[in-house]
């Protein structure tokens, strides 16, 4: 199977959530419809992650696998994400990361040994029959 991989600088301002979701649209358009939508909400989330909480600077890297998608979101904070599990129901944010775990079919953080940075990644499997399967943690529940 061959495999279409693209890295992309972006802005750290708000502007860039939607042109990271026109890069998704534009690199992985032989997804299927679902697949490309849950792609663009979880590229949405996981860029206004980065912007809101992380640091400069930010990069997306896309990568096409057949009928799946893996994408990564790197921002230049140490700052571990969390999810919460409990959001007032009047809060207008704090979802961002529970919708990754819902939707996407892995996910996960990675950190830059010897560099300031991290990246949070997300899979989405081919609807035919992607795993889902368990985010990374370490002891103190950081993801």
């Amino acid at each position: 199977m061959h495999t279409l991989s693209r890295q992309v600088d972006l802005p750290f301002r708000p502007e860039s959530v939607r042109a990271a979701r026109a890069i998704v649209r534009t690199f992985g358009a032989e997804l299927a419809d679902d697949t490309m939508a849950d792609a663009e909400l979880l590229v949405s989330e996981v860029v206004t992650n980065a912007v809101r909480h992380g640091g400069p600077d930010i990069s997306l890297t896309v990568e096409v696998e057949g009928g799946s998608v893996t994408i990564g979101v790197t921002d230049g904070s140490n700052v571990m994400p969390m999810t919460g599990t409990a959001v007032a129901a009047t809060k207008a944010s704090g979802r961002g990361l529970l919708l990754v775990d819902q939707v996407a079919a892995a996910w996960g953080v990675t950190t830059h040994s010897g560099k300031d940075g991290k990246t949070v990644w997300f899979r989405l499997a081919d609807r035919s029959g992607g795993e889902k399967t368990e985010p990374r943690k370490d002891e103190a529940g950081w993801i």
